[in-house]
C-alpha cells in the first residue's frame, strides 16, 4: 500500500507542478491617493489624483472581495476636461462553466483511482517494475485479499489495460508511472488543474483605466471600499476649579496596498446607506425549453382516398390521435429570472460631523493615532446616584459639557483627578453643548439608604357626556433619598433619573437639568459632615369610564359627596342614584313576589299529595281542598302583582335611562 501512496503523491506532485503564465502589468503607474474619508459605516472613500500620460493603460490593483465595491463606485474625471476611456478587468466566468469543455472534472477528482476511471478508453503507457506496456485504460478496480489475521483484509488494487485484445491487469503496488499518450488530453487535464489553482489563488485583480489623448493629463480617480472603523479615546485632566483639559485621539489604519503620503483624511460620523452587490461575477438568465413542433396530419380527405375500403376504420382512431396532437399547444412557458440579493446593512443617517487631519503620512497596512481634540471643557467634580440602582456609595464622576462646536464621538475616557489616575469611563455621542455624567469610581466618603417609595391616587375631577361618568385621577408617586456625607469638604451629589412615558416631575428638592440622552439630574449639595434627604415626586393624569346606567346607587351616592366634582355633577349624581334606587325597589320587590309564588307552589304540592291520601266523604278532605284553592288564589294575586311591577320597573328604567342620556356636564 505504501507504493500505491507514494505514486499517488508524485502523481499530484507532477500534475500540481504545472506553471500558470502572469498577466502583463501596464507600464503606466495610477495617481497617489491624495484624499481618503473614513465613515464609522465601515467604508471608505479613496480618492487619487495627479498628472498621468494620456493614451497609456494605467493598472490599479484591488482585493478580490473590494472589486464589487470598486465596480460599483469607480469615478473618473479628467480635470483638464479631456474624455474618459473605457476600463477593462478580467471577466469572471464560474468555474463549472469553464470546466464543461474538457473531457474529465478535475473537481471530482478524490483520488488517482477516481483521475483514472475518468479516462477510461485513453492510449496510455504505464510502466512497472522493468517492464512497460502500451494500451488503453479500461479503469482502476480493488478486489479484497486476505490479511495477516484471521479476520483482517486487504484492498488489492490494480489497472486494467486492453493490450492488442487482450485484457491485462497491473497491480498498483508495482507501477511507477502512467503516461498520457494522447498529447490533446495531457493539455486538457494540465489546463483543467490550472483552473483550479487560478481559481485558489487568485487573489488580486487588475483594472485597467485608459484616458485617451496625448501629452499629460490631470486625471482624479475615486472609489469606495470596505475599510476599518475609525475609533476614538479620550483622556481627561480635571481640576478643582471645573474645567478639565479633554484630548481625543482617532485610531485609523490604512488597509490600501499604497502608501498615504501628504493624504487629506477627513474623519466622518455619517451612516451613509451602503451594500454590496456582485457586479463582477457574470450571470445568466434561465430560459425555456420549447420542443420543435410536430409536423401537421395530412388531410382527412386524401387520407380516406388512399385508404383501403375495409380498413379505413381503422385509421378513425389514429387520425383522432394525430388531430388532437396537432393542435395541442406548446409548452407553457415558466422563465426563471435569475434574482441577485444584496447583502446590505441599510441605516437611516445619524447627525453627521467629520475631522478633517491634513498632511497625514502613513505606510501600507500601518495604523496610526491622530490628535483630533485638545482643549478645555467644563467638567464640575459630582457624586453619582445612577438611575434603578441601589448602592451603599454613589459613583465619583464628572458633569461633562460638550462646549465645542462639534460633536464628541463616542469613546473611552482616561481620567486623571489631582494628578493621579482616577479610573476610567465611557462617553456616549454628545452633541454640541449637551450634557453627560462620566462615572469612573465609588465615592467610599458618602453613605446612602435604600430609597423610600410612596404613592398615591386621588380624584381631580369629572364629566358626564354619552352615558357615562369620565372620572380623572392624578396618580403621584414619591422616593426619597437619605445619604450621608464622611468627608471634610462639601459633595455635590447628582440624582439621575429617567421619567416613564406620560410621567412628570411635581415636586422636588431642587429643579433638574436634561441631560444629553434625555434623562433628568437632580443637583443635590451635601454639606461636610452631614445627613440630607432629598424627595422626587412624579404624577400623571389617567380617566376611567362608568356607565351611569349600570352603577349600583351607593357608588352614585358616593361619587355625589366627593368634593372634586362640581356641584352640578355632584347634583346629577344625586338625581341619578334617586332614579337608580327607585329601579332597584322596584327589582327587589319583584324578586319578593317571585320568591312568595313560588313558595305557594311547593305548599300547592304538599296539599295535593296529602288530598290525594284523604278519604273523599271526610271533613279533611273537604279542608283540605280549600286550602289548595286558597294557594291557587293567592299565586293568581302574586301574578298579577308582578305584570304590574314589571311595569313600573321597565318605566322607573326608561325614566333613568331618558335622564342619563340627556346629562351634558362638562368638567
Amino acid at each position: 500500500m505504501s507504493a500505491a501512496r507514494s505514486f499517488k503523491r508524485g502523481a499530484l506532485a507532477a500534475l500540481g507542478s504545472l506553471c500558470i503564465s502572469a498577466t502583463a502589468w501596464a507600464d503606466a503607474a495610477p495617481p497617489p491617493i491624495s484624499k481618503v474619508a473614513l465613515f464609522t459605516s465601515g467604508v471608505g472613500y479613496f480618492e487619487r489624483e495627479g498628472e498621468i500620460p494620456a493614451g497609456q493603460p494605467i493598472a490599479l490593483k484591488f482585493q478580490r472581495d473590494q472589486i464589487n465595491d470598486v465596480l460599483k463606485s469607480l469615478l473618473l474625471q479628467s480635470l483638464d476636461g479631456g474624455p474618459v476611456g473605457a476600463v477593462s478587468y478580467p471577466a469572471k466566468e464560474p468555474l463549472a462553466r469553464r470546466l464543461e469543455a474538457l473531457p474529465i472534472n478535475p473537481q471530482e477528482l478524490t483520488g488517482l483511482a477516481d483521475l483514472l476511471n475518468q479516462l477510461r478508453g485513453a492510449p496510455v503507457r504505464v510502466t512497472y517494475g522493468p517492464e512497460s506496456v502500451s494500451g488503453r485504460l479500461l479503469g482502476v478496480d480493488k478486489r479484497p485479499l486476505p490479511g495477516p489475521g484471521d479476520t483482517q483484509t486487504v484492498e488489492d488494487w490494480s489497472v486494467n489495460l486492453s493490450v492488442s485484445g487482450a485484457l491485462r491487469a497491473v497491480p498498483l503496488l508495482d507501477v511507477r508511472e502512467i503516461r498520457l499518450e494522447d498529447a490533446a488530453l495531457r493539455d486538457q487535464l494540465t489546463r483543467g488543474l490550472a483552473l483550479l489553482d487560478d481559481a485558489r489563488a487568485r487573489k488580486t485583480h487588475t483594472l485597467t483605466l485608459r484616458f485617451p489623448g496625448n501629452g499629460t493629463r490631470r486625471a482624479r480617480i475615486g472609489y469606495v471600499t470596505e475599510a476599518p472603523i475609525w475609533k476614538t479615546s479620550y483622556r481627561l485632566v480635571a481640576r478643582e476649579d471645573g474645567q478639565a483639559y479633554l484630548q481625543g485621539w482617532a485610531m485609523v489604519e490604512n488597509p490600501s496596498d499604497s502608501d498615504w503620503r501628504d493624504v487629506s483624511l477627513s474623519l466622518v460620523s455619517g451612516r451613509p446607506i451602503s451594500f454590496i452587490q456582485d457586479l463582477y461575477t457574470p450571470q445568466y438568465a434561465q430560459r425555456p425549453r420549447i420542443d420543435a413542433p410536430k409536423p401537421p396530419p395530412p388531410p382527412l380527405r386524401m387520407m380516406a382516398k388512399n385508404a383501403k375500403p375495409m380498413r379505413a376504420r381503422n385509421f378513425a382512431p389514429q387520425m383522432e390521435m394525430m388531430a388532437d396532437e396537432a393542435m395541442a399547444g406548446a409548452p407553457a412557458i415558466d422563465a426563471a429570472v435569475a434574482d441577485i440579493t444584496p447583502v446590505a446593512q441599510a441605516l437611516r443617517a445619524g447627525p453627521a460631523y467629520r475631522f478633517d487631519v491634513a498632511h497625514v503620512e502613513l505606510m501600507r497596512g500601518q495604523a496610526a493615532m491622530l490628535p483630533i481634540i485638545g482643549q478645555e471643557i467644563p467638567a464640575e467634580a459630582v457624586s453619582v446616584i445612577r438611575r434603578d440602582e441601589r448602592r451603599d456609595h454613589p459613583w465619583l464622576g464628572l458633569r461633562l459639557k460638550n462646549s465645542f462646536g462639534t460633536h464628541l464621538p463616542a469613546g473611552p475616557v482616561t481620567v486623571w483627578r489631582a494628578g493621579l489616575y482616577a479610573g476610567d469611563a465611557q462617553l456616549p455621542d454628545l452633541i454640541p453643548g449637551g450634557e453627560q455624567l462620566l462615572t469612573h469610581g465609588l465615592d467610599m466618603k458618602v453613605t446612602l439608604q435604600p430609597p423610600k417609595s410612596s404613592g398615591e391616587r386621588r380624584i381631580t375631577g369629572g364629566r358626564i357626556v354619552d352615558g357615562a361618568l369620565w372620572i380623572r385621577h392624578k396618580r403621584q408617586r414619591s422616593e426619597s433619598y437619605t445619604a450621608r456625607n464622611d468627608d471634610d469638604r462639601e459633595r455635590l451629589l447628582v440624582i439621575e433619573r429617567t421619567l416613564r412615558p406620560g410621567w412628570r416631575i411635581a415636586h422636588s428638592s431642587s429643579a433638574p437639568t436634561t441631560l444629553d440622552d434625555g434623562a433628568l439630574a437632580f443637583s443635590w449639595p451635601l454639606a461636610a459632615g452631614s445627613s440630607g434627604r432629598f424627595e422626587v415626586v412624579e404624577e400623571r393624569d389617567e380617566s376611567e369610564r362608568f356607565a351611569l346606567l349600570n352603577g349600583a346607587p351607593s357608588r352614585l351616592l358616593a361619587w355625589a359627596t366627593d368634593g372634586a366634582f362640581s356641584e352640578t355633577l355632584r347634583a346629577a349624581l344625586r338625581r341619578a342614584a334617586q332614579l337608580k334606587g327607585e329601579e332597584a325597589r322596584l327589582e327587589q320587590a319583584m324578586q319578593e313576589s317571585r320568591d312568595r309564588a313560588e313558595e305557594h307552589r311547593q305548599d300547592q304540592a304538599r296539599v295535593r299529595e296529602n288530598l290525594q291520601a284523604a278519604p273523599r266523604q271526610s271533613r279533611f278532605y273537604e279542608r283540605t281542598l280549600q286550602k289548595l284553592d286558597d294557594l291557587e288564589t293567592r299565586i293568581e294575586q302574586e301574578s298579577q302583582a308582578q305584570q304590574k311591577l314589571a311595569g313600573e320597573q321597565q318605566a322607573a328604567r326608561d325614566k333613568l335611562a331618558t335622564y342619563i342620556r340627556e346629562l351634558d356636564i362638562p368638567g
